[in-house]
């Protein structure tokens, strides 16, 4: 039992202590070269083909290119909670370099969500027009 709490207590100790930049590159590129573009595409593909089928009146398209979008912009908040998890666990030090190569990055996707979902809610509102409409 003793064993088992010094393990749980060196857990606490691992995620409290503060790691330099180069331990965490790793992490850093896969958000930034990686993760990040991948769902950033993938959003604007859906976005693309979202209204595509609404200019073709395919609106079960249109429905499951937007679940797919929601699920894509889902992606991309949880890898910037991920981002400021690894933030977290970098030295006081290396902060600002770490800042500096995430920010671009992170500014990039919080817009592109920006951007779709005020997409979406015109949409909405235009669709909603027509239904108050007819």
């Amino acid at each position: 039992m003793h064993r088992a709490l010094s393990t749980s207590d060196s857990r606490e100790e691992d995620a409290v202590a503060k790691q330099p930049l180069r331990r965490l590159e790793v992490a850093l590129n896969r958000f930034t070269k990686v993760a990040i573009p991948l769902h950033l595409d993938m959003l604007d593909k859906h976005r693309a083909n979202i209204l595509r089928f609404a200019g073709q009146h395919e609106w079960d398209k249109v429905y499951r290119e937007q679940m797919n979008a929601s699920r894509t912009v889902q992606q991309l908040k949880s890898d910037i909670l991920e981002m400021d998890l690894v933030r977290s666990q970098v030295r006081e030090e290396d902060l600002a370099e770490f800042d500096r190569r995430l920010q671009p990055v992170k500014e990039h996707a919080l817009t592109a969500v920006a951007e779709f979902l005020s997409i979406q809610l015109e949409e909405a509102d235009v669709e909603s027009r027509k239904t108050l409409g007819e």
